[in-house]
């Protein structure tokens, strides 16, 4: 059965925020190593490319909340206000959102070994196999770094704004108890 790539905005059933057309179209217009092997894709790598692209991104805690009850993915947002104050539209998708969903496609042609999901859910704080131990820093405040762990570097520059800030009770599950007097 072939991939499907639904991309209606704020759908009930939408799995991407790019459809393949416009990842074709945006494949044309750049140079390097990505563009062409998205050409040598089938219609169905392409699909499953996008859809997981979009899975990595709708992880990310985004500004704003949610347009609409019934819709599928994160985006379009309600009072999604950047940091600078640009307000984005809740009927629309921000051009960065769909085309950093673009890009990570793209970027999973080139190396389909990549996996921008792994790092997302690695919940370990330390981990030990014999002498050898590994122990994963935790993130300050604003680690956008550490949520975007994974995303090619252009990616992470057009979905920065679109991020709220964290706290480590966000990022980690950690909370602090006030106590009341």
């Amino acid at each position: 059965m072939p991939v499907t790539v639904i991309a209606t905005v704020g759908g009930s059933t939408s799995n991407s925020y790019a459809t393949v057309a416009a990842a074709d179209a945006y494949a044309l217009n750049v140079v390097g190593p990505s563009a062409s092997a998205w050409a040598a894709k089938t219609a169905d790598q392409k699909a499953q490319a996008l859809i997981t692209a979009t899975l990595a991104i709708d992880a990310l805690p985004f500004i704003g909340s949610l347009a609409t009850v019934t819709q599928s993915l994160e985006w379009p947002r309600f009072n999604a206000r950047t940091s600078t104050g640009r307000l984005f539209s809740s009927d629309t998708l921000p051009t960065r959102l769909v085309n950093a969903t673009i890009i990570t496609a793209l970027d999973y042609s080139v190396d389909a070994t990549s996996d921008v999901l792994s790092p997302l859910a690695n919940d370990k704080k330390r981990v030990q196999a014999g002498d050898v131990e590994v122990e994963y820093f935790a993130p300050t405040v604003n680690d956008y770094d550490a949520m975007l762990i994974g995303f090619p570097s252009f990616v992470k520059a057009l979905l920065a704004p679109l991020l709220r800030s964290l706290s480590l009770a966000d990022y980690w599950g950690v909370g602090t108890a006030l106590r009341g007097s």
